[in-house]
């Protein structure tokens, strides 16, 4: 997906179509897309806003994804706000994935079998904030639980 098809589900009013694009943004470290999909921050917010409740039961709200995505793309505009701000609000971001993308280092790893969960200390690689990670996979997706270390 291109920075157009991601403003372009953003904006859709196709659920698939969002949280598609919703994941693109969440796992992009492209500074080039992300800048040309923040452009039309206003307009997506407030698409996001609109979107319908899930309308059927689910275990997670979809919108949660797009939320999100709008997050992070408020941190992008503002170099003052870390990325990594996002980390203890949502339980749906993977320390290796955000390592992998550059956004953290994990400096620590623990499993903890006995009760379903792995934990990990990081550190982000902007700002330099600490982070202990638990991973609760007991559930039916995998949960993961950022708490911010104190300095």
């Amino acid at each position: 997906m291109d920075a157009k098809e991601i403003i372009q589900g953003l904006m859709s009013t196709d659920r698939d179509n969002v949280v598609r694009a919703s994941w693109k943004i969440i796992h992009s470290n492209d500074p080039h897309v992300l800048q040309v999909v923040s452009d039309q921050l206003p307009a997506i917010s407030e698409s996001v806003k609109t979107l319908s409740p899930n309308s059927e039961p689910a275990l997670r709200d979809y919108r949660f994804a797009p939320e999100l995505a709008v997050e992070i793309l408020k941190c992008f505009n503002q170099a003052a706000v870390c990325r990594c701000s996002l980390y203890p609000a949502s339980n749906s971001l993977d320390p290796e994935e955000e390592e992998h993308l550059g956004y953290i280092e994990i400096t620590k790893e623990e499993d903890h079998l006995e009760a379903y969960t792995f934990e990990y200390n990081c550190i982000c690689a902007h700002c330099e904030n600490r982070y202990e990670v638990v991973l609760h996979e007991s559930y039916h997706y995998p949960l993961w639980y950022w708490e911010k270390l104190p300095v």
